[in-house]
């Protein structure tokens, strides 16, 4: 139907109606496979022509894309200033969905701390107030915030902020945001290094996306459901979830793709495996950026010092867990520096393997 649409609009001579109707097949072409830069080629090309015909609304879309698929591949600076100029344009059009849209992704931008975590949480605060009497928006934003109270140790202020963000979908009835919840719901749990708790949320979501036909996040639940599975040491079961992630998760989209290959490197070097399991902590290093996350990086370098740390690698390890420790410092985020200094302990206290 848009590619008719778009037909009419040519023969119409309207720029603006073409310029729209281009982003929203590029959104819809990447969710078929498309590639991310093909996808971002024709979000530029779209701006060019809105911001030349001044069509305010029509713009906040196409940054609105933009910054979606640069959150995707860990583009911090870029996905920030392009969720921005979106509210901004979004609000001066009066393009209410394209504002509320903007600002959930501009929180969940913070959940990876590009920021210390404190100024992370004040900025969703900023946007959760902003959104006041918005039930869905503030449902979306609650949802973020609750991840980013988990990481400042505010425990009980993150489960009751999801609770909150709970009720509110489901008095919607929307089935599918209280699938997708069970992701703050894992890591909230994880980051109080519950792993039994994490599993039964983040499983609760994977069932609800298989029952209802949708990937969107399945990938990502299956990866970290790996790792909580994993931490438990249930080690089969977390090899098959990590399978299903590589199945499962989008091409360039960073997130699962960085926890599958980190969790499945754990499990092989469990089994002995240590040159697969260093190979693919090198594939996971590999994609991420001088931009990338911050807890992406973490997260990498605690999966290469549990591999250096079962080959017999001491001092490899114990300088890959102060790195992590370094970054989940810097960022102000004690629960999930918490562990790290533990491993960093447990090393200290106790010999490993001879190196291998």
């Amino acid at each position: 139907m848009l590619s008719k649409g778009s037909q009419v609009a040519v023969a119409a001579g309207t720029p603006t109606l073409q310029a729209r109707i281009r982003v929203m097949l590029a959104d819809i072409h990447n969710l078929q496979g498309a590639g991310v830069a093909e996808t971002l080629h024709e979000c530029e090309v779209a701006v060019a022509v809105l911001d030349h015909e001044g069509d305010l609304a029509g713009l906040a879309e196409a940054w609105l894309l933009a910054g979606r698929l640069r959150l995707d591949r860990g583009e911090w600076p870029a996905a920030k200033e392009a969720f921005e100029r979106a509210i901004v344009h979004a609000r001066q059009s009066g393009n209410h969905r394209a504002r509320m849209q903007a600002s959930h992704w501009l929180a969940v931008s913070f959940v990876r701390l590009p920021i210390p975590a404190g100024a992370a949480v004040a900025r969703v605060e900023q946007l959760l107030q902003a959104a006041s009497g918005e039930p869905w928006a503030e449902a979306s934003l609650l949802g973020t915030l609750s991840m980013l109270y988990a990481y400042t140790g505010r425990l009980g202020d993150a489960r009751r902020a999801l609770a909150r963000s709970q009720s509110i979908f489901a008095g919607f009835g929307a089935k599918l945001q209280l699938a997708y919840s069970a992701i703050p719901a894992g890591h909230i749990e994880l980051a109080s290094e519950d792993a039994a708790a994490a599993e039964r949320y983040l499983r609760e979501g994977y069932e609800a996306f298989r029952a209802m036909g949708k990937r969107g996040a399945l990938g990502y639940l299956a990866a970290l459901l790996a790792e909580a599975l994993c931490a438990q040491g249930r080690f089969d079961e977390a090899q098959q979830m990590t399978e299903e992630a590589e199945r499962s998760a989008a091409p360039g989209d960073l997130d699962p793709h960085v926890q599958w290959l980190i969790t499945r490197a754990k499990l092989l070097a469990r089994r002995g495996e240590l040159a697969a399991a260093r190979r693919l902590v090198d594939e996971a290093e590999a994609l991420l950026s001088p931009t990338s996350w911050a807890v992406h990086k973490a997260e990498t370098l605690v999966a290469e010092a549990e591999v250096n740390r079962l080959a017999g690698a001491r001092d490899h390890a114990a300088a890959s867990l102060q790195e992590a420790l370094r970054i989940y410092e810097d960022r102000q985020a004690p629960s999930l520096a918490a562990p790290v200094r533990a491993a960093l302990a447990s090393l200290a206290a106790h010999p490993g393997p001879r190196p291998t």
